[in-house]
């Protein structure tokens, strides 16, 4: 059995999904809404915590990912006209840096190990890696 600290995964959720959000709106030319971004993040970090207990792991299925990916888009973007296109960015900016983590893993010989939400990876392969693709999403979306 794996022990898993509930602020841990809190807070690395809230930070991955805030930056997601940011990307996602730095390619859709938005304003930066902070405020309404940590929320979304906010949300995405609860969702992954109560996945954890007993008795709600139906909201780790698969078939409730885009569920929750719409509730933090509409937490972050609810005001925009354009939404849906706000959420296809946010799950194509999710996939890319997804991929990228999951590649920069593998790359330095680290298997993820685990599978599902938790798996365990090196800080500096995710900082890395968020590095790498905030400056690329930067570069090709520069104005």
């Amino acid at each position: 059995m794996r022990t898993v600290y509930l602020d841990e995964l809190f807070l690395l959720n809230l930070v991955i999904n805030y930056f997601l959000l940011l990307a996602s709106a730095k390619i859709c030319a938005l304003p930066y809404r902070r405020v309404r971004f940590a929320l979304g993040a906010a949300l995405g970090g609860l969702w992954s915590c109560l996945s954890l207990v007993p008795g709600l792991g139906f909201l780790a299925l698969p078939l409730m990912r885009p569920v929750l990916a719409l509730g933090m888009t509409l937490a972050a973007f609810g005001r925009e006209r354009k939404l849906w296109r706000c959420l296809g960015v946010f799950l194509g900016v999710s996939a890319l840096f997804g991929g990228a983590v999951y590649a920069a893993a593998l790359f330095r010989g680290i298997p993820p190990g685990g599978s599902g939400p938790l798996f365990r990876l090196d800080m500096r392969v995710l900082a890395l890696s968020f590095a790498l693709c905030w400056a690329l999403v930067s570069l090709v979306f520069r104005r």
